[in-house]
């Protein structure tokens, strides 16, 4: 699992991947449209839903997980087994935060400066990647594509737990890239070019 994907392999995994991670219903769940409220409360319950699967898929006594795990929990569990680095840390720790502002503040409006504090905290290879799609977006779809992003990064993480064989190994980052690369490509017609990759733009 540790050998470096071309852009064929990467390619012919994103169709598949498309399924597996349900990319078109999570992109209706996040709407362009939608506001900063929304893309928080359902984004918040996408990435927990995404750490809640990669831990039942990769834990070989899952089941035994029988205590009610907060959302904090879930982000140090997958970061202390290695499911995920520790960069992926920061950004899901202030989702969290903004999810509890909304719910304990009822006057609390989340602001592009909260966006881009939010930003800066994806992993770096998730941000990278971000960056070579134009045009930059307004607020609050900087939110929405990180959210979104993040998302298909875990569940990257996810798919390509296991090699052929079913062995548990640990999955590069490179190999997640390419794959959502591929899948930001085949959904590009699908969804009306919402994202598409600004020139000179590393494949």
């Amino acid at each position: 699992m540790n050998e470096e994907p071309s852009s064929k392999d990467a390619a012919s995994y994103a169709a598949d991947f498309i399924v597996f991670a349900e990319v078109l219903e999570v992109r209706r769940l996040l709407p362009r449209d939608a506001d900063p409220f929304s893309l928080v409360i359902r984004g918040h319950i996408l990435l927990e839903h995404a750490l809640i699967e990669l831990l039942r898929d990769a834990l070989p006594y899952s089941e035994e997980l029988k205590s009610r795990l907060s959302f904090q929990h879930r982000v140090e569990l997958n970061i202390a087994t290695g499911l995920l680095t520790p960069d992926y840390g920061p950004f899901l720790e202030y989702v969290g935060d903004l999810r509890n502002r909304y719910a304990h503040n009822l006057r609390f409006e989340l602001t592009a400066a909260d966006e881009a504090a939010l930003v800066g905290r994806l992993p770096p290879f998730v941000r990278e990647l971000l960056s070579s799609y134009k045009p930059v977006p307004q607020f609050p779809e900087g939110l929405r594509r990180a959210i979104l992003s993040t998302y298909l990064a875990i569940e990257g993480a996810r798919k390509l737990l296991r090699d052929d064989e079913g062995r548990l190994g640990v999955v590069s980052k490179s190999r997640i890239r390419a794959m959502l690369e591929a899948a930001y490509a085949v959904t590009a017609g699908e969804l009306s070019g919402e994202m598409s990759p600004s020139r000179g733009s590393s494949k």
